[in-house]
């Protein structure tokens, strides 16, 4: 088979290299109107999700690229003169010259025929071939030339954006705001080797006309971005290749393919640079279209495979992008945030990372949140609530409303024994004591190996007073958790539980399928998580070290959420009804 590629960048040549592995008798060329040096921006981003498709594809060339990397977890927001880190966010990156020297020279290695500072003026010089690729980016000939089949929509973004390079070495994925005279200016940094960072300044249109960056040389913009952002800079210089101001591009198209041609990267799709994925998406391309005809012998058939495999998850990946990009095009609305607040707003932009996922990457940052939110919601100085509840559980305010929810003082232990003390841990991911402050500081009494504790949360106002009507507790039993959304479909009553029958009574009678042993108190995953990820902070689960049973939620559509929880412990199970409510505070 022949295959005729034009575009030698990332995924052109990519699959170049994949098609002649998989095939070494077949005949590769890849057609690059520019020199074999030349390459416009300055680093790439990937995920490790992506560096494991790139492994498992062809471990050479990902040896090689690894060997290059420079990796972080971290993300710094520098906001009104204050910076805000979050870890657990893992990002390597490569600088794109050197992604493609590695590429270049796989390809040749393998024996695929690259033509360089050739330009494609139609299509029909390649019509020898027997799939043509087109990996020529948003503007190029094969999109251009059968636009009428692939019936590409291009949304026009409002914002200037300029790509820069730095000698600024990074640490951390790296976003800077700052507001002059024209207007606000906002920094998306990130490194891509120890010495050296990509640098890109994004701002409204107006800001960039009253800046006089409309008529600004090269020099002259980055002068001015030289002064703006002096401070982070601390010196450093930043460096131009073709940096000009543009707006970005987003390309959806109904099809990316058409008989003996089809399209690979920024040629079939764009996602904005906010979110760091247009090369991942391109190389993830190239990795689908090779195995999709690997799996088909007719052409047609391998063809549309690839595009049903591959337009889903493109199409999610630009929703998120779209939410990203709405943020920064947006970004002054929040100019008067808190910080905390602001870096929180900025983390969860997309909607990829949740209230649960950012939990789990940072509990540090998320808990900070939490405290500086309830203290604000109830009006305590800042810094005063230790313990809090997620936002779900906190006063709303509306203008002049205030409406009230369950704040940090209406969780308290239930004890079982009045003579000794208890302690409630609270999902893993921030203790909640009542009557023992040694407890709220990591100690364990003494006795918690012979004793479970459950947890009472009071009505909050507004709830149906009938959903928690069907738990009762006494001194010796408290409301273990409320939880919405979900109850409608479910509400659990058990008394005094001392017995593993009790507990595999309440998994029988609710349909729940038991699990293995489990570590206890620790929530693992949660169904609806745009819902839930703000209610299931509050669950309470009783612990008690001698034994151990473990309950399973599970719909159809819904992940599953799991939890471990003591046979002997005295609790009732409520699930409230008002999903509306909950949803309302969400």
């Amino acid at each position: 088979m022949r295959y005729a590629v034009i575009g030698g960048g990332p995924s052109g040549l990519y699959f170049a290299l994949l098609a002649k592995k998989a095939n070494p008798s077949d005949e590769v060329l890849v057609v690059e109107r520019n020199p074999p040096d030349a390459t416009f921006g300055w680093g790439v981003v990937f995920s490790e999700e992506t560096l494991g498709a790139l492994r498992d594809a062809d471990y050479d060339t990902y040896t090689e690229i690894g060997e290059s990397f420079a990796r972080w977890n971290a993300i710094d927001i520098y906001y009104r003169d204050t910076m805000v880190r979050s870890r657990g966010h893992v990002f390597t990156g490569i600088s794109r010259k050197l992604l493609l020297n590695i590429l270049q020279r796989r390809c040749r290695a393998l024996g695929v025929r690259l033509e360089f500072e050739r330009e494609v003026r139609d299509v029909a010089e390649l019509e020898g071939a027997d799939l043509i690729v087109g990996a020529d980016g948003i503007n190029g000939l094969v999109r251009r030339a059968y636009g009428e089949f692939f019936k590409p929509q291009i949304a026009t973004h409002p914002t200037k954006y300029v790509w820069f390079g730095s000698d600024l070495p990074l640490d951390a994925f790296t976003f800077i705001f700052r507001r002059n005279d024209d207007g606000l200016f906002q920094v998306h940094a990130y490194p891509f080797d120890a010495r050296t960072c990509t640098f890109i300044v994004e701002c409204p249109e107006d800001a960039w006309r009253r800046a006089g960056l409309e008529s600004a040389s090269e020099a002259q913009s980055i002068a001015y971005c030289e002064a703006l952002f002096q401070p982070e800079l601390r010196g450093r210089r930043l460096m131009s290749n073709r940096s000009l101001w543009v707006n970005f591009l987003t390309l959806r198209q109904e099809s990316w393919h058409h008989g003996k041609v089809v399209l690979l990267g920024d040629a079939a799709h764009t996602a904005h640079f906010s979110i760091g994925s247009g090369t991942k998406l391109a190389m993830e391309d190239s990795i689908a279209l090779v195995d999709a005809l690997r799996r088909h012998e007719d052409l047609g058939a391998a063809l549309n495979d690839y595009e049903m495999e591959r337009q889903p998850i493109v199409e999610r990946f630009q929703e998120a992008a779209l939410e990203s990009s709405s943020y920064f095009e947006h970004v002054s609305r929040y100019a008067q945030f808190d910080p905390r607040q602001f870096a929180f707003n900025l983390l969860t932009r997309s909607r990829r990372i949740t209230y649960i996922n950012l939990t789990q990457r940072d509990p540090d940052l998320v808990r900070t949140v939490d405290s500086w939110f309830a203290a604000a919601a109830t009006g305590s100085p800042d810094g005063a609530v230790r313990l809090s509840p997620p936002p779900m559980f906190t006063p709303l305010r509306i203008r002049r409303r205030r409406f009230p929810g369950g704040g940090p003082g209406d969780h308290r232990v239930c004890q079982r024994d009045r003579g000794r003390a208890h302690h409630a841990r609270d999902a893993g991911y921030r203790s909640s004591t009542a009557g023992n402050a040694a407890a709220g500081r990591g100690a364990d009494p003494p006795d918690w190996k012979s004793r479970g504790v459950a947890t009472r949360s009071r009505r909050p106002p507004g709830i149906d007073a009938a959903a928690l009507a069907r738990c009762r507790p006494t001194a010796q039993r408290g409301w273990v958790a409320t939880h919405g959304g979900v109850a409608d479909r479910l509400h659990a009553a058990l008394g005094p539980a001392e017995r593993d029958d009790d507990a595999r009574h309440l998994t029988r009678r609710q349909g729940f399928c038991r699990g293995g042993a489990g570590g206890g108190g620790r929530l693992v995953r949660c169904p609806r998580a745009q819902l839930c990820s703000r209610i299931f902070a509050h669950w309470r689960i009783a612990c008690d070290s001698r034994s151990r049973s473990s309950m399973r939620y599970g719909r159809a559509g819904s992940v599953p959420c799991s939890f471990a929880f003591p046979p002997a412990i005295g609790l009732t199970v409520a699930w409230t009804s008002m999903s509306r409510w909950l949803s309302r505070r969400c």
